[in-house]
């Protein structure tokens, strides 16, 4: 069965914050400034609507500005660092999480995201919001004028490497077409290589 992808991943949860989620390679730094100190931003740092006692819940702007930043340049093993995190914070907070989908492996495992248990609790999604990446804002239609544009040019350089795939309409991602593609680390460079191609790796 053809499978979908987003550019948008980051928006719902941080699975697959892109084109798809088997391909995701991105990574992150906590926004700090002019600049983005490497890590995973806590509660901590987001400023409390009291100006700073501490005796009120962070404001949503405050808790956005303390979420970590991913860059279309980030690397696979950054983006697990940062999406690891996030899923342990939902674990430690009551979601249930897909322990099926990593075996035995050592990896965190990803929330349950079907059915009655999607962002269930809700509580604890609130909870670890300022842990869950930010997409790069290249990828990001509210803050990139030109995505819509650029999401075309990108499926198309998807196509002319050798992925046989599918744009879904309102430049929201795309689809496999068929079984028949490149080998999983051709399609990691592939997708990696059309990002910073198409989407120029402004900051």
């Amino acid at each position: 069965m053809p499978r979908t992808s987003s550019l948008r991943y980051y928006r719902s949860q941080a699975a697959g914050l892109c084109a798809a989620a088997s391909l995701l390679a991105l990574s992150a730094c906590a926004a700090s400034g002019e600049g983005r100190d490497q890590g995973v931003a806590s509660l901590a740092s987001a400023v409390p609507e009291d100006g700073g006692s501490g005796t009120t819940t962070p404001t949503a702007g405050a808790i956005e500005a303390a979420r970590p930043q991913l860059r279309l340049d980030s690397t696979e093993e950054e983006v697990k660092r940062l999406r690891f995190a996030y899923w342990a914070c939902l674990e430690t907070h009551g979601v249930k999480m897909d322990t099926a989908r990593v075996g035995t492996s050592k990896a965190q495992a990803p929330p349950l995201q079907s059915g009655p248990n999607s962002h269930e609790p809700a509580e604890a999604y609130r909870a670890c919001l300022v842990k869950m990446p930010l997409m790069p804002p290249e990828l990001d239609r509210d803050r990139n004028p030109d995505y819509v544009v650029q999401h075309h040019a990108y499926v198309k350089c998807l196509k002319a490497h050798g992925m046989h795939v599918t744009e879904l309409p309102d430049a929201s991602g795309w689809t496999y077409a068929d079984n028949d593609q490149p080998a999983e680390s051709v399609r990691h460079k592939i997708d990696k290589d059309c990002k910073m191609e198409v989407f120029g790796g402004r900051n």
